[in-house]
């Protein structure tokens, strides 16, 4: 049988080729490579003077959001500070929000308000709510879909009125209708004109 010198030197060959592949691996482990933390939380983008506006199904205008400092991070919530939100219906304001912070889902239905948040209803300037950790639901609406935006917090919030002021733990607003769900242990004074 006569060998070919490729025959030869393809087993030498994957020998070399397997030790040093196995070295390799043995140099890897040993060494102190520091893996890198995708927990941490850098901004893909960051945006100064931020707003952004949201239509219904039909093309009318149904909330603006504006900040002066928008943190978009990959994958995650994205990050607004100072943020004032504006609700309308037919075209006109019903709605402000202000709140200290605010992180908003990746899906973008979901906005977490930090800190203090202030509640104004526009057609009533007098009418306005004060409370705190406020979760706002922006549903995406498709053609023909009803949806609800709303607001709900289970922590304590005051209504104050010309008439008076209530106090509730938890509530939840619905933007759209203006209705207001005042959830437990409600107080109240009101004074009659």
């Amino acid at each position: 049988m006569i060998f070919s010198n490729w025959d030869l030197r393809l087993p030498s060959f994957l020998v070399a080729i397997s030790l040093f592949t196995t070295g390799l691996v043995y140099y890897l482990e040993e060494t102190d490579l520091v893996p890198m933390d995708i927990s941490l939380k850098v901004p893909d983008y960051t945006l100064q003077k931020f707003t952004t506006w949201h239509w219904n199904a039909q093309g009318q205008l149904y909330s603006m959001i504006a900040a002066p400092m928008m943190q978009h991070y990959l994958g995650q919530a994205t990050e607004l500070t100072s943020p004032v939100m504006t609700f309308y219906q037919q075209g006109l304001a019903t709605w402000e929000v202000k709140a200290e912070r605010a992180q908003v889902s990746a899906t973008g239905e979901e906005i977490h308000l930090q800190g203090e948040t202030i509640f104004q209803q526009q057609v009533a300037p007098n009418f306005k709510i004060v409370s705190q950790e406020v979760l706002v639901y922006m549903p995406k609406v498709s053609t023909g879909q009803v949806s609800e935006n709303y607001a709900e917090t289970a922590a304590l919030a005051t209504v104050t009125g010309p008439q008076g002021l209530m106090q509730s733990v938890g509530m939840r607003v619905l933007m759209d209708t203006q209705r207001i769900y005042l959830l437990s242990q409600v107080v109240g004074c009101y004074e009659v004109p």
